[in-house]
């Protein structure tokens, strides 16, 4: 085996492990839409943690890929990297981790828009509680009954 084929070796198990990765990380970020559904705080906050130990990682596993890649040709992306390594592995590892990315970005805006829509529920419960009381109750009947007058 040349020394080429066993970097594009390298880089394509490095790149099979980033897709796990962001596997994971769509798994985790629809177990979060279910908690922001529920607006389950524990959930909520087990999953901040996990997404803060993923990102922890990120910057470790990102120079791994480039050291992956400088190893093959002087490059910084997986598609200036195909301009010098035409391989069909790499070509389909590539286009898997961008839809993997992709649809990884799509799950995070949508739980964003969720955060907001929880936000909004939680802020307007707030300004009810805090609301002054009218004194207007429901009757036993379930009709609307005027506050009695001392």
């Amino acid at each position: 085996m040349s020394a080429t084929q066993g970097a594009l070796d390298a880089l394509l198990v490095h790149l099979t492990r980033e897709a796990a990765r962001l596997t994971a990380l769509a798994a985790l970020l629809e177990r979060e839409a279910a908690a922001l559904r529920r607006l389950d705080a524990p959930a909520l906050e087990a999953c901040a943690a996990e997404k803060a130990a993923l990102a922890a990682d990120e910057p470790a596993v990102a120079a791994e890929r480039r050291a992956r890649m400088a190893a093959l040709a002087p490059v910084e992306t997986l598609e200036a990297l195909r301009t010098h390594v035409d391989d069909p592995r790499l070509a389909a590892a590539h286009e898997a981790l961008r839809t993997q990315a992709g649809h990884v970005l799509s799950l995070h805006r949508r739980n964003a828009e969720y955060t907001a829509s929880a936000r909004d529920v939680v802020a307007g419960a707030m300004r009810s509680l805090a609301r002054p009381r009218t004194g207007t109750t429901y009757g036993a009947n379930a009709q609307l009954r005027a506050p009695e007058r001392g």
